[in-house]
């Protein structure tokens, strides 16, 4: 029963990312990220296996609807604008993501951040194109699925024997925990070194309490997941992107500009949050696409133009404060 499932799932989560920290929340996605790259082959293995080869899929494909092996998809989605969208919500945005920064600055040294960006490479690569393959080629085989966060989890369970289906229905849920405990991770450090230590800055020499503080946050955070998640929406993947966009609105050009940009400052980066953060809630509110753009397009292009007016006035604004010596 899904509330059973979600009660194992979210408690579990939340248990280990309380008390095991970090290196728990590593240590599951680096162990979820093999379960998912296995479940991948075999998913998409088994699915040309039960459609009777690549050929046939595609025939049994183009049988059903020529567009499902058209370059625009069905009922021609895959127009430019949808394409742009798609890379930056998903490929290039995705810096922007504060619990993914985290992650990418998280290295022991500079030879394991070489390493990293080859095997992430090649892992991601296996894992995009072979999951949205696999979805694509199991319309040949189960043509009537009407609720898209089922077609993996119905695929699995129907070209894979019982128990390795069983086994590898852990692929999915790995990609969800190793999300989702990597935001706890970030909100709870928000809570804690954000707020309460600005707040209580002599609190920073009690270890013990904030170590106790940052896990009773995890664990109500969880529990307000769980919350969350008891009446899901039937497409959890566009309330997802949904939030993708807004994190990214206002992170992205911060994050980005202020590692690699010796000139920016704290002007440029404020105004970009908020222009960012205003025109993707907008525009996404009131489903606004400029030029045919996803909200996240036009909303980066605005926050960008504001970090760099912004950085401007706070430039003027510092040259006018400096007194020389």
């Amino acid at each position: 029963p899904y509330g059973t499932g979600l009660l194992i799932f979210g408690i579990s989560i939340a248990l280990y990312t309380a008390f095991g920290g970090f290196r728990a929340s590593v240590l599951n996605d680096a162990l979820q990220g093999l379960v998912m790259l296995l479940g991948t082959v075999l998913l998409l293995a088994g699915i040309i296996y039960k459609a009777g080869g690549l050929s046939a899929a595609v025939t049994t494909l183009r049988t059903i609807d020529p567009n499902l092996v058209s370059p625009h998809g069905a009922d021609n989605i895959l127009t430019g604008p949808f394409m742009a969208a798609f890379w930056v919500l998903v490929c290039f945005g995705v810096i922007g993501l504060p619990h993914t920064a985290v992650r990418c600055i998280s290295y022991k040294d500079s030879k394991a951040v070489h390493r990293g960006i080859v095997l992430g490479t090649i892992v991601m690569a296996i894992l995009m194109f072979g999951m949205h393959l696999a979805g694509a080629l199991g319309r040949a085989i189960i043509p009537d699925l009407t609720i898209p966060d089922q077609v993996i989890p119905t695929l699995m369970i129907t070209v894979l024997p019982p128990v390795a289906a069983g086994i590898f229905l852990a692929a999915p849920m790995a990609a969800i925990m190793s999300t989702i405990n990597a935001q706890l991770l970030q909100s709870s450090a928000t809570i804690v070194k954000d707020l309460y230590l600005n707040l209580f800055p002599e609190q920073i020499k009690q270890e013990k309490k904030l170590s106790r503080i940052s896990s009773y946050s995890t664990l109500f955070l969880g529990a307000l997941l769980l919350l969350a998640a008891w009446h899901p929406p039937e497409m959890i993947i566009w309330l997802n992107l949904l939030a993708f966009g807004g994190l990214q609105a206002v992170f992205l050009w911060p994050l980005v500009l202020g590692l690699y940009w010796e000139k920016a400052n704290a002007y440029g980066a404020i105004s970009s949050m908020l222009v960012g953060a205003a025109s993707y809630t907008l525009l996404a509110t009131f489903n606004i696409h400029l030029l045919g753009f996803h909200p996240i397009v036009p909303s980066l292009l605005l926050s960008l133009l504001a970090f760099g007016v912004g950085n401007m006035v706070g430039n003027k604004q510092i040259q006018q404060t400096t007194v020389p010596q």
